[in-house]
């Protein structure tokens, strides 16, 4: 057996024991860390000039270019030791995934990719090429899968997100899209496509049990470019003139709706009004449809198609070891993410000519967090609590404030973005303003709001909260704004299924003498539950529920105190155990009242019966059933 291939073999034997600890995948992290530092030659410079000569180029000139004029300032800056701190997990996930390869072996290291991941961004600006690979090095910020992939390689595709608007919706007249799609498919983003609204009549008529009248779009035309009160106008007098295909109840609809949801966790569900209500693009025109994941709200029509670049901060990396929240340091991040991000905007390049104009028109970006979850763990604070919803707010205000000075500042050098004439951020209207919501006095909105009616702002939308499925699990975290959806992890390996039981909590339990092999293995049987264990007090099952233990409501409630601060929306999942039409219906009443973009994203229930977890046979059906999920956290959005 090569040196190699035992590194290989040790990291998998010890990421096995990872129920007994999370120390254990720390563990097997390093070691697999080892053999990716075998692998590759520890040098940058070296490494990125020994691809030089390769017959198609790999990096982007500019790239080449800096490394040759700065080679021992960047040799210098990167700190191979930061690849111990990953788990085991994350570091598969990075070869299998992110990675270069070299056919089938790997050629790139953790820290390679994050430094030229920041020289693609920054370029000749060493100041700001250095502080982004310093915080992506130290797991405070994550850009999207497309640029982790293509960060400063010869491959410029970098935006997460089109929203497209198709020709028409009968498969000939549709004929002209399909070039669009495909080109907008194979440049590694997400395609929204507008099909279909739901309005607030709809809702109203819901609430109230009364009639909903189908069109067909080709009878009503006027519908699907109108949205408040002028659609409810222009609907009841579609009704009127009879143009209605059928009618049908809006709450037996409601339950065909219902029951998809409760056999496939969707279809999502967007509230048109709230979204149009609430538009930084009013300007433009009528929004009518989102990304995958719900959370870009972008005019698009049929010569623009909307495309948005992503980045998120990770939260747990703000939290101090006293429990106290560090947002100035929370607020650097993000206006550096700003610049980052604008910045991609004018280097990527765009499938169709229609994405480009919609980038360089609107200059949309989205700013959101992940591990959400692990602060409120690590600080023990109850995910719905009092003090959860006051920090919760908190953050995205700050995020919301540091978005909003950083393109300011950026609009003062560069100028604006092109359609800014007109927008309500132009007439004194921020997305704050259109919730009716009120700003702390921890920072100075009044000051912001004097600088950007001087200076404008150089991107129409700043703030947006995306799952994050892929890159919370690279760099450690809870999935976004989500809460836990079992205190065990459990992930694939080729040699079985294993699990991994949270940090935070197990944590608080040492930190209370609790945490023994009989409290690790009940916790394993009851699927990450804590509820039913005798030696666990209160307070700590309080804040340990799982997302099945948590009342939905209290998810919108959170999803709402943040509202005012997202530009666009939020990727806002839904964890009902059983999820009949009146439960389904009464949250999404009270997520459409509360002003939410999104009702839900997807819907999760629990599966009828509990798979039995690994290596805990003999505890096997003793626990409660209300967390009876495990995660695969291969999932990707």
């Amino acid at each position: 057996m090569t040196a190699e291939a035992f590194l290989i073999f040790l990291a998998e034997v010890v990421s096995t024991f990872s129920s007994r600890h999370p120390d254990y995948s720390i563990l097997a992290g390093r070691i697999y860390a080892c053999y990716h530092h075998k692998r590759v030659a520890k040098r940058f410079s070296t490494w990125v000039l020994s691809f030089e000569n390769a017959p198609d180029p790999v990096f982007s000139g500019a790239l080449v270019s800096v490394v040759h004029q700065h080679a021992d300032v960047l040799d210098a800056a990167i700190i191979h030791n930061r690849d111990f701190d990953f788990t085991y997990r994350a570091l598969q996930t990075f070869e299998r995934s992110y990675l270069m390869k070299d056919g089938p072996k790997l050629a790139e290291r953790l820290q390679f990719l994050f430094m030229r991941v920041a020289i693609g961004i920054h370029g000749h600006c060493l100041d700001d090429v250095l502080e982004t690979y310093e915080l992506l090095s130290m797991r405070k910020l994550s850009f999207a899968s497309p640029t982790l992939w293509n960060g400063g390689l010869a491959k410029r595709h970098f935006a997460s997100c089109y929203v497209y608007e198709p020709f028409a919706f009968d498969a000939d007249a549709a004929s002209p899209s399909f070039p669009a799609l495909s080109a907008l498919w194979a440049a590694d983003g997400g395609i929204g496509l507008s099909v279909a609204d739901v309005p607030a009549t709809n809702m109203r008529r819901l609430e109230e049990d009364g009639m909903w009248s189908l069109f067909d779009p080709r009878r009503a035309p006027a519908l699907s470019d109108l949205f408040g009160s002028s659609f409810d106008t222009t609907y009841e007098e579609y009704e009127r003139r009879a143009v209605t295909s059928t009618s049908i109840r809006a709450r037996a609809l409601w339950e065909i709706i219902a029951d998809a949801i409760r056999e496939t966790g969707s279809p999502f569900l967007m509230y048109s009004d709230n979204v149009n209500g609430k538009n930084n693009q009013m300007n433009l025109g009528l929004i009518k449809s989102s990304n995958l994941c719900t959370e870009i709200v972008q005019y698009s029509s049929l010569v623009e198609t909307a495309v948005c670049t992503l980045a998120s901060v990770c939260l747990p990396r703000f939290l101090h070891s006293d429990g106290t929240f560090d947002h100035p340091e929370l607020h650097r991040v993000t206006k550096l993410l700003v610049r980052s991000l604008d910045r991609i905007i004018d280097l990527a390049d765009y499938p169709t000519a229609d994405a480009a104009v919609s980038a360089f028109r609107s200059r949309s970006m989205g700013i959101g967090v992940q591990g959400l979850a692990d602060v409120f763990g690590f600080s023990e604070i109850p995910f719905a609590s009092p003090e959860a919803r006051a920090l919760n707010r908190q953050i995205f205000e700050t995020i919301y404030h540091a978005s909003l000075e950083s393109s300011s500042e950026i609009a003062d050098r560069l100028g604006p973005y092109d359609a800014w004439v007109g927008s309500p951020a132009e007439q004194g209207v921020l997305q704050v303003d259109m919730w009716d919501a009120t700003t702390s006095d921890r920072y100075d909105f009044d000051a912001l709001r004097l600088q950007i009616n001087r200076t404008g702002l150089r991107n129409s939308m700043l703030t947006a909260q995306m799952p994050t499925a892929s890159t919370a699990q690279l760099f450690g975290n809870s999935e976004g704004i989500d809460p836990y959806l079992s205190n065990v992890i459990q992930y694939r390996l080729l040699s079985g299924n294993f699990n991994e039981i949270s940090r935070p909590l197990v944590n608080a339990l040492e930190r209370r003498g609790l945490w023994t092999d009989t409290v690790r293995d009940h916790i394993l049987a009851a699927h990450g539950s804590v509820q039913s264990l005798h030696d666990v007090p209160d307070n700590v099952k309080t804040v340990f529920k799982t997302a099945f233990e948590l009342d939905p409501v209290e998810l919108v409630n959170l999803a709402a105190d943040r509202g005012p601060f997202i530009d666009q929306s939020q990727s806002l999942t839904m964890f009902i155990s059983s999820p009949t039409p009146q439960i389904l219906m009464d949250v999404q009443l009270h997520a459409w009242r509360s002003g939410l973009k999104t009702g839900c994203y997807y819907v999760r229930s629990l599966p009828a019966a509990n798979p039995q977890p690994f290596g805990v046979g003999r505890l096997a059906g003793k626990g409660g059933p209300t967390a009876s999920v495990q995660l695969d956290p291969l999932e990707v959005q």
